[in-house]
Parts: C-alpha cells; sequence; structure tokens
C-alpha cells in the first residue's frame, strides 16, 4: 500500500513538473538537493536532542490585509501587527540552523508591498535562502508586472492562491472585485511561465460548485499547476454559520475531491484534511509549528496558543523543547494521526487552563476556536 502510494505521488509529480517551465527545473536543481540533505540532518538533530524536528514552518510574516474575507481565521489577530525585520531574519536562520526544508509563509496578505519586500530583501542577501523551499499563501490581488519582475528571480518561491468559485461565489467571501484582480493575476502569472498552486476553501457556500469539473479546468487555464483544498472547519471564526462545513457536506467533498483526482490523473490535487490524516496525520509540534507576528510559538497554525517566543533568550531548539511541546507530544501519542483539536480538544483547553500562567493566547479567537473549533464536522 505504501509504495502504490509513492508511485501514485511520483506520477503525480512527473506530470506536474511538464507543466513548469524549464528554466524553474533547471534553477531548483540545487533546492531539491539540498532538501534530500536537510532531512538527513534534520534526523541527526533528532537523535541528539531526543525530540521531533519539524520539516516545515508556518510563519505569520503580518496580520495587515488589503481584504475583509468572511470568517477569516487570523481574524482574532491584531490588525496592525507584523513581524519586524529583525524577528524575521531571526526566525528563519533559526529554521535554516536545525535544515528545516520549507517555509510557509502567511498573513494577512504576505504579498503587500512591506512584508514582501522583507522577504525578498533575505533572500537576495542569502545564497542559502535560495536554496530554501518557500511557499506563500496570497489573495493574489496585489501581483502585478513589477512585482512579477522580482518573482521572476526567486523560482525556490512557490505561490498558493486563494480563489474559492465562480466570481459570485469567491466574491461573496472575499469582497467586491477580488475576483477579477486575483484571475488578472493568474494570468499574468501564466503569461511569465511562473508556476503556481490554486488553494480553495472549501465552504458551505461553494462546495458543490468547487468539485464540478468546469472549476479545475478553469483553475488549469489561467496557469494552475495543482490544486490544494482546504476545508472551512473552524467554526468559531463563523459567527453566522455561513461557511462551516457539516460532516454530511464534507464526506461528500471528500468523495468529489477523489472523483477529481481520477478524472485528473496528471494534475497534482491534494484533499490537505484528509490527505493529511491519511498519509501522516497530524503534524501538529511534530513535523510542522507555526510562529506568530511577535515570535510566539505555536504547536499548529490553528492552535492560537504558546508558551514561548523566539527571541535573544529563547532559540527556536529551546522552544521545541518546553514543557508546553512536550505535553503536546504527550497527548498526541494517545493519537498520533488524529487532529489534535479535533481529538484531544477537552484535554488541551485542562492543561491550558491550569498553565494559564505559562500558556498565552496569540490571538482574540484562540479560546473560542478550541471551543467551538471544529463542532459541525464532527457532530452535524
Amino acid at each position: 500500500m505504501k509504495k502504490k502510494r509513492k508511485n501514485y505521488w511520483c506520477l503525480k509529480i512527473r506530470s506536474a513538473i511538464r507543466n513548469i517551465d524549464f528554466r524553474y527545473i533547471r534553477r531548483n536543481g540545487a533546492v531539491l538537493f539540498c532538501s534530500i540533505l536537510k532531512k538527513i540532518r534534520r534526523k541527526v538533530i533528532e537523535r541528539k536532542n531526543g525530540i521531533p524536528i519539524p520539516a516545515s514552518v508556518f510563519i505569520y510574516i503580518t496580520q495587515e490585509c488589503n481584504l475583509e474575507c468572511e470568517g477569516c481565521i487570523s481574524s482574532g489577530y491584531s490588525k496592525t501587527s507584523s513581524m519586524t525585520s529583525d524577528l524575521l531574519e531571526r526566525t528563519i536562520f533559526e529554521c535554516l540552523k536545525l535544515s528545516i526544508n520549507s517555509i510557509i509563509i502567511l498573513g494577512g496578505e504576505p504579498m503587500l508591498e512591506t512584508p514582501l519586500s522583507q522577504i525578498l530583501t533575505l533572500m537576495e542577501n542569502s545564497h542559502k535562502l535560495r536554496r530554501t523551499n518557500f511557499n506563500i499563501v496570497t489573495n493574489g490581488t496585489t501581483i502585478d508586472n513589477k512585482l512579477i519582475q522580482k518573482l521572476i528571480k526567486h523560482p525556490n518561491l512557490l505561490l498558493f492562491i486563494s480563489l474559492d468559485g465562480s466570481e459570485a461565489t469567491h466574491n461573496l467571501r472575499r469582497g467586491v472585485d477580488s475576483y477579477k484582480k486575483t484571475k488578472t493575476a493568474m494570468l499574468l502569472l501564466k503569461s511569465h511561465g511562473i508556476p503556481f498552486i490554486t488553494i480553495t476553501t472549501v465552504s458551505r457556500q461553494n462546495y458543490c460548485e468547487i468539485l464540478d469539473s468546469k472549476f479545475v479546468s478553469l483553475c488549469l487555464s489561467l496557469g494552475s499547476v495543482g490544486m490544494v483544498f482546504l476545508p472551512y472547519l473552524v467554526s468559531g471564526c463563523d459567527k453566522d454559520n455561513l461557511f462551516s462545513l457539516t460532516l454530511k457536506e464534507w464526506k461528500n467533498t471528500v468523495r468529489g475531491i477523489t472523483k477529481l483526482k481520477d478524472e485528473y490523473p496528471d494534475v497534482i490535487i491534494a484533499d490537505i484534511f484528509s490527505d493529511e490524516m491519511f498519509f501522516s496525520g497530524c503534524r501538529a509540534a511534530t513535523r510542522s509549528i507555526a510562529i506568530a507576528t511577535d515570535g510566539s510559538v505555536q504547536v499548529c497554525p490553528v492552535l492560537m496558543v504558546a508558551a514561548d517566543k523566539l527571541n535573544n533568550e529563547n532559540t527556536l531548539l529551546e522552544c521545541l523543547k518546553s514543557p508546553f511541546f512536550s505535553h503536546v507530544r504527550a497527548i498526541k501519542k494517545k493519537a498520533p494521526r488524529e487532529c489534535l483539536i479535533m481529538n484531544s480538544k477537552e484535554e488541551l483547553q485542562e492543561y491550558i487552563k491550569e498553565a494559564m500562567n505559562g500558556v498565552n493566547e496569540t490571538s482574540d479567537t484562540a479560546s473560542i476556536v478550541l471551543e467551538q473549533g471544529f463542532t459541525h464536522y464532527i457532530s452535524k
């Protein structure tokens, strides 16, 4: 079974590569080679320190955004908070010390002028960062010809652009004219041979629409080299229950995405929640972590609490060794494949309440997400 899964993804990746401009493949040869070396180094660091070292880190570089999407998970963070240049540099180089292979940049909107320039400046000044995988999750509305010229110089930076269905459906959540701006950006990237992946938030408003092969065909025609479907499960941020999926709706979604995978054998199509559970299980505190704009180290992007901050007193390795991370990993051992919030919500709440002097919320919506997080998905 494991070999079958591996062969399946090898075929998908090989097919996707054929659709990418050759210069990106050629210039990313060093990135691929270094990712293999980093995996070996991580294993050495793990054995030396007795803790798992994550392969990927989510960094909230800013909470500033040019859109106001309904039900945004980042709505509880301060809208004016952004990571300082010094902290961003420290964070990224701490990741390099631990041979972390993939850095995922989140917001807010990380492709606003200031946060993006911080990333690009760091990449230009360090050859090590040119051999690291950088992913940016963006709404795509700020991409123009001027920005394209900067992106061309950094083939190791892959964009994940949000598109949630037809114009009416997309605009319903993300605001008037956002669809046109995003579509224009996709076509612009395509015209310059810059690969990107479409990321679609599956919600109650669009789950039937985005499972139609016409939507996948549209994204491919706009230049997308792959599709990622992300379920809207964080009902704690969905005040009017407009977007949260019920269990029945999500089961239909999983079946629909499986059907799309069969219809498009040459396209990478990932159901990010179910695929993670199927292939490797929950990655929180083990294979991935998240870092907020103030340096707070979270066990995952959704669980918005932290006990330690990355600063002059704490290294990233020390944060990973903290009692909070150790306790979360101990909780996970009981059901390592299951989502931490879905499977261990009560135990997490009890620990956080008892250790409140040491564990702090990094977002105003932290407690409500933990309390109501995936309620609709579980019970209805």
